[in-house]
């Protein structure tokens, strides 16, 4: 998917009914995921975007409103939610 596809399409996402006034959009800002956050953020705002780099580190941490987390604790996070989901 082109990068302005997936900007059209996670704001679709953000402005859809159930998410509208209660969601906020992180974004892989990794390696050209740069550039998509360079794209969202004036189109999702004043809704609060949050880039965040994936690393292979095992601790998250903060500078600003930028985020380094690790991977496992991002799969971890997704293998729970979908466990819960059954």
């Amino acid at each position: 998917m082109s990068y302005p596809d997936q900007v059209e399409h996670i704001v679709g996402l953000a402005r859809r009914g159930d998410l509208a006034d209660d969601c906020m959009v992180a974004v892989d800002a990794t390696g050209v995921g740069a550039a998509v956050v360079d794209l969202l953020r004036p189109r999702v705002s004043p809704r609060p975007s949050t880039p965040s780099t994936i690393t292979a580190g095992d601790t998250m941490t903060r500078d600003g409103r930028k985020w380094r987390v690790p991977k496992r604790d991002l799969i971890g996070a997704a293998r729970s939610l979908c466990s819960n989901v059954e």
